[in-house]
């Protein structure tokens, strides 16, 4: 938490530390990615990386629209029909997941065909 920026005073009051601040606003927006794919330049991996919350709010999504959630059985014709009816759920689920992940697809490819530096598109950032 926060408290690693404050310090008491002799006092006994709160005060902010000052030199904790400065030590970690050395490391804001530093961060180092890797990737397999020679052909992707910095920026094209950077934001691949920034999009995956993207990525991972379309999952929360869908389990939310599909209602996805453990489900127990006792009756022996329900322990049954269920891998049917998980397998449908999984099916729609790779459906939604491809068409999401196609769309960030192309939002980069023409991110990087305009030539824009990064960080200047529409994504929110």
């Amino acid at each position: 938490g926060l408290a690693r920026f404050l310090r008491t005073t002799p006092g006994g009051l709160l005060r902010v530390d000052a030199e904790a601040v400065k030590a970690e606003a050395k490391l804001d927006g530093k961060y180092l990615l890797r990737s397999s794919d020679p052909a992707l330049s910095a920026a094209d991996i950077a934001l691949g990386y920034k999009q995956l919350a993207q990525v991972e709010r379309g999952w929360r999504d869908m389990k939310q629209l599909l209602e996805l959630r453990p489900v127990y059985h006792r009756r022996e014709d329900r322990i049954r029909a269920r891998p049917k009816d998980e397998e449908a759920a999984r099916d729609e689920q790779i459906k939604r997941l491809t068409k999401k992940v196609a769309e960030l697809v192309l939002d980069i490819r023409k991110e990087a065909n305009r030539g824009r530096p990064f960080g200047s598109g529409t994504s929110g950032e």
